[in-house]
């Protein structure tokens, strides 16, 4: 075996430029084995498009707690986990009656039914801009699904710039194709020559590193300790590669469906197709940004065939018809971002787990009021579930009035490692309070 050079590898263990020491397979490896922390966190996006009643969202408690989830039900389980920002006023919605470039929150103001003012987005969407930082070499930085029913190929909040549309896919067995075409999972001869392969570097760089151990300084030594846990590391992750094939598996094939144009009903079949996508996609790590927009679509087994149906719902609010059936409605799909948290700590990640590493935000793109008046506050509000690992101080509601929602995503993208001070229009910074700094 070559032997590298001392002062090539005394280069790379004081200033990290000798990366080329680990081959490229390892580089990424490299800011761990210096001590850095290996960067896992994952976002997940989850939004809709029915306004939902301020009195009917989580209401705040004192001291900033949570005193109650509203019809947010389904979230009971991560009540502590959780972080409620109310109170923030998107300026550039179409009189919240919709915001289709709600992520980039720089649409154009329309009145309502002005359906040309927010079809294209101006701007770079805040999933794509995290998906960039931190998802730049996955098979996918960011993946953007949608069960809905609907024709409007808008329907969708991601964009990659002015007039660029991210795709938003609503078939789930081209979703399937796209993202999970050619991924095989498991053990498998191909694996097993992949892991001999690995173990023979693994050990190159070992004995090599252990030559030359009698030779360095104190200082030198610690860091050459750093190398050797990374490598140890290495070496116990790709033997749990080998000996949990079930661990990470491909989403199951969606059946065949075509929900066609006409469907004004949201198909149970398609929203699970969906999310198992979504998990799996998170969990294996082919993509650390996903988002789930889950917009119009009726849900008649929830045992009201008016339940999700925009007049059947927006129009009824303020009787005991309507609040029942947002009642069931909020309570499922609060449920699904649940269900969906729950499945990731199924994947196992070091001493954690996938959903622990996990951000969930929900989102609404019409707020707490329907029609509102093009004049008023416009108030929407976010919920932050978990915290990837981040310095997030959970189990609070915290009131931001004045403020706009981007300032909100701004928050949300520092979560997740990405330094940004401005994003969109209107924005003055992040929300201050939410961590524990």
């Amino acid at each position: 075996m070559h032997l590298v050079r001392r002062r090539n590898f005394l280069a790379g263990l004081g200033l990290g430029a000798g990366a080329h020491l680990l081959g490229s397979m390892f580089r990424s490896m490299l800011p761990e084995a210096l001590g850095a922390v290996a960067t896992k966190k994952r976002l997940l996006i989850y939004g809709n498009s029915q306004s939902v009643p301020a009195r009917w969202i989580p209401q705040a408690g004192p001291g900033g707690t949570i005193a109650n989830l509203g019809f947010f039900t389904g979230l009971e389980p991560y009540k502590s986990d959780m972080l409620v920002l109310t109170k923030l006023n998107n300026p550039f919605d179409l009189g919240q009656h919709r915001n289709r470039s709600a992520l980039s929150v720089v649409g154009k103001k329309g009145g309502i039914g002005d359906t040309t003012a927010v079809l294209a987005p101006t701007d770079l969407s805040i999933d794509r801009l995290i998906a960039r930082r931190i998802g730049a070499s996955d098979a996918h930085p960011s993946i953007n699904l949608t069960p809905s029913p609907g024709p409007n190929p808008f329907y969708g909040w991601s964009s990659d710039g002015p007039g660029k549309v991210f795709p938003v896919e609503k078939d789930a067995w081209r979703a399937y194709q796209s993202i999970f075409g050619g991924f095989k999972p498991g053990g498998g001869a191909d694996l097993e020559k992949h892991l001999a392969k690995n173990r023979s570097l693994l050990s190159f760089l070992r004995e090599d590193i252990g030559r030359m151990n009698a030779r360095l300084g104190s200082t030198e030594r610690q860091k050459l300790d750093q190398y050797l846990d990374s490598i140890q590391g290495m070496e116990t992750r790709l033997q749990a590669l080998k000996d949990s094939p079930s661990s990470c598996t491909a989403a199951p094939a969606p059946p065949d469906m075509n929900l066609g144009s006409g469907n004004a009903n949201a198909d149970p079949k398609v929203n699970a197709a969906h999310h198992d996508i979504v998990v799996n996609a998170l969990g294996c790590g082919i993509t650390r940004v996903a988002v789930v927009a889950a917009l119009y679509g009726k849900l008649p087994w929830l045992g009201d065939p008016g339940i999700g149906g925009h007049p059947e719902m927006q129009h009824n609010a303020s009787n005991a018809t309507g609040e029942g059936r947002f009642k069931k409605f909020v309570a499922h799909h609060s449920g699904i971002m649940a269900e969906l948290l729950t499945r990731l700590r199924a994947f196992k990640e070091g001493s954690t787990s996938v959903g622990e590493n996990t951000l969930l935000m929900h989102f609404n793109e019409a707020g707490t009021e329907h029609h509102a008046n093009p004049k008023a506050t416009r108030d929407m509000f976010l919920i932050l579930v978990g915290n990837a690992g981040s310095s997030l101080k959970t189990g609070r509601h915290l009131s931001f009035p004045g403020r706009v929602i981007s300032d909100g995503y701004i928050s949300v993208a520092n979560a997740m490692g990405v330094d940004i001070t401005s994003f969109g229009m209107g924005s003055t910074g992040a929300l201050p309070g939410l961590t524990t700094a």
